[in-house]
């Protein structure tokens, strides 16, 4: 089982990332502790709170012709 336990330390000085090592038979965690603030990208979205979804219906439904057939691999 691999765990940390921090005392004292604000989570803004610490990354917490995944070992995807494939000669284990878990996925480890590797905790680096810095001394200054940790800059994180922020996660992929494909969308978020200000998505248009009126929007988005629209153009989709003006880009898909939805009378296609899509019966063999081909058509796909």
């Amino acid at each position: 089982m691999d765990f940390f336990i921090t005392n004292g330390i604000s989570a803004t000085y610490a990354d917490v990332q995944a070992s995807y090592d494939l000669t284990s038979d878990h996925t480890s965690i590797i905790v680096t502790i810095s001394t200054t603030i940790v800059v994180r990208q922020p996660t992929p979205r494909l969308h978020t709170a200000h998505t248009n979804w009126a929007l988005y219906k629209t153009v989709v439904r003006g880009k898909v012709n939805s009378a296609m057939k899509l019966k063999p691999c081909q058509d796909i």
